[in-house]
């Protein structure tokens, strides 16, 4: 991976702003600069796309976004027969291609940045399922074949962390043993694209040629669009992206893990983990150093979320 910590980092609020929310798999094709994003076909999950697009408002001192128009494309039907998508930016001249933002640091997640900085939004803050430090006993993943229906190649787009998890404490845990600091992780993750025009043309084509959508981004307009993987459950109780900022709601109580469900595209050779978060009835710590063997309380579940590996998802 190239160090890109003499690029400035992405912007937060940019003009066109995509987020990755769920049962996602993402994967930066370095040769070909594309982000590839591998939605699981998982048991309750339900994939669809939310566009929403806004007014620009510039007052003095402010630049405020008002909402003029919001739809939710289902797309299931395509995901079950198109494995491959293409997501790209037509206008003169061509914007740059897709980039994962290294800061040029590598992730401590025990001793996260604050929020805001260069080192927080880099793009190596999700779980990282074949990385050692992240899952020391998968020791391997071997890839499951089928499992991933769309993969969605990006060819635009600067992808990176939008927010940390901070001081809440999110552990590892393996069946039958004590749960461990995993420690701080993404919890909203997407891509800012930065350098298109007015008249740009914003594609999203299955690999047989069918448009689902295909916008055009006018004067004092921008967008955010959610590619979304969740369960109606989730969607029906307000666990939605705030389609203003793009916040991303975490897990609640009684809502089940959705972690372990990656499982399905890519088995360890050894042990499995879930993750896992504090519950409300248990003492919010003010750093990692919590008790991991302590019993008050139990861990609240973490709700499915983007997740990395360094294989190739086509």
């Amino acid at each position: 991976m190239k160090n890109k910590n003499a690029l400035p980092a992405p912007n937060p609020k940019p003009r066109v702003l995509l987020l990755l929310d769920g049962l996602i798999i993402g994967h930066f094709d370095e040769k070909n600069s594309t982000y590839q994003a591998g939605v699981l076909a998982a048991a309750d999950h339900q994939f669809l796309i939310r566009v929403n697009e806004f007014q620009d408002e510039v007052i003095p001192g402010q630049n405020i976004r008002c909402p003029i128009s919001s739809r939710a494309i289902s797309v299931m039907d395509l995901a079950q027969t198109n494995r491959k998508w293409t997501f790209e930016i037509q206008q003169s001249p061509k914007p740059n291609p897709a980039e994962a933002f290294d800061s040029g640091k590598e992730p401590d997640r025990i001793n996260p940045p604050d929020q805001g900085t260069p080192e927080a939004m880099d793009h190596r803050w999700p779980p990282r399922l074949d990385d050692k430090k992240d899952f020391p006993d998968h020791d391997g993943l071997t890839k499951e074949a089928g499992v991933m229906s769309p993969v969605i190649f990006f060819k635009n787009g600067r992808f990176h962390t939008r927010n940390l998890s901070g001081d809440m404490a999110v552990f590892r845990k393996k069946p039958g043993e004590p749960r461990e600091p995993f420690g701080a992780m993404s919890t909203e993750f997407g891509a800012s694209i930065e350098d298109i025009k007015d008249g740009a043309k914003i594609l999203l084509r299955t690999e047989s040629g069918d448009e689902i959508f295909n916008l055009e981004l006018k004067p004092n307009r921008s967008f955010a669009i959610v590619f979304q993987n969740i369960p109606p459950s989730e969607q029906a109780q307000g666990m939605t992206p705030n389609a203003s900022t793009g916040g991303m709601a975490m897990a609640i109580p009684g809502v089940p893990s959705h972690f372990q469900l990656y499982y399905s595209a890519f088995t360890p050779r050894k042990k499995r983990y879930d993750l896992t978060t504090l519950s409300e009835g248990f003492p919010t710590p003010g750093s990692l150093s919590v008790d991991p063997t302590a019993t008050r309380g139990a861990p609240a579940p973490f709700r499915c979320g983007p997740s990395l590996v360094s294989d190739d998802l086509g």
